[in-house]
């Protein structure tokens, strides 16, 4: 009776619930701490929506089509619930991970214009949903494994900015993604490869003063269209998408130092109009520049 008592307590877990995004919707479940209660772990699935799991430790959450469709060693797993299969409750107790419920659909009508500025091909997401249904796992695609891995451990300061930001990037992999192989990018030549890198050091070299992509291709020794296409290749997105999720991490980073005010902080990621830079940010982050610095400073 103590054996199961002393078992029963290891596997109890903390599952909290997040909303990163409109229609996406992120559970992490973490060991229980000594002398709190188990909160609900119970997560509900709806058909149409996009299952993606990653057990850190414990059990995935069992369900009979992900059980004889994927192997139990994988740490990873993606699933599609066709429509009209219903709701399904999938219990997180004895899961040490996280699990992310993705309406593409919704993400697609409200945050579609916003993902499209961070390299998300709403195309890609849009044949995804449409597969019907669907389980594979995703430890061969280690980038998403990577970013999952993230997930998992976001930091308790500035904790939603990073899992938007976070669940921006999963999104932006995902619509390139071919389930066959890997996240889908055409093979990059090695000279391409020197000018991707040697313009994201030119890039980050002062973000108070942003380069045009002409001014940037002479730094390179290169073409726009060359330098645009090494990029491409070597990043998995424009350069301009990649550099603003720079910026924005830098002046998150400034806001919750809480020494500059927005309009500084602004000229310090080289928007010179504060209600641009506010403009992006709220893209971003998912609120103003205003509201993340009072959240953390409190």
């Amino acid at each position: 009776m103590n054996e199961e008592r002393a078992e029963m307590e290891r596997t109890q877990r903390s599952v909290e619930v997040f909303e990163p995004l409109r229609g996406a919707r992120l559970a992490i479940s973490s060991p229980l701490a000594k002398g709190t209660n188990a909160a609900d772990s119970c997560l509900r699935w709806s058909d149409g929506e996009l299952l993606l799991i990653y057990c850190k430790e414990g059990i995935r959450p069992a369900h009979p089509r992900c059980a004889s469709s994927s192997s139990p060693r994988s740490k990873t797993l993606l699933a599609l619930r066709g429509r009209g299969e219903g709701v399904h409750p999938l219990q997180l107790r004895k899961l040490g991970g996280i699990v992310l419920l993705l309406d593409l659909g919704r993400i697609a009508r409200e945050e579609g214009e916003a993902l499209a500025e961070f390299g998300v091909d709403a195309e890609g997401l849009a044949l995804l949903s449409r597969m019907g249904t669907t389980v594979a796992s995703l430890d061969g695609h280690p980038e998403l494994v990577h970013v999952l891995f993230e997930l998992n451990g976001a930091p308790e300061r500035g904790r939603e900015g990073y899992l938007r930001l976070k669940v921006v990037e999963l999104l932006r992999l995902l619509s390139h993604i071919e389930l066959t192989g890997s996240v889908s990018r055409p093979p990059v030549r090695q000279s391409h490869r020197q000018i991707a890198y040697r313009a994201q050091g030119e890039l980050m070299r002062d973000l108070s003063t942003p380069l045009t992509i002409e001014q940037l291709a002479e730094h390179c020794e290169s073409s726009p269209t060359v330098l645009k296409q090494s990029f491409r290749e070597t990043f998995g997105s424009p350069v301009y998408s990649w550099y603003r999720r720079q910026r924005m991490r830098r002046a998150a980073e400034l806001l919750g130092d809480g020494r500059l005010g927005v309009s500084e902080v602004a000229a310090a990621v080289g928007y010179s109009n504060p209600s641009k830079f506010s403009r992006a940010f709220s893209a971003c982050m998912g609120c103003s520049p205003s509201v993340w610095r009072a959240r953390h400073m409190a």
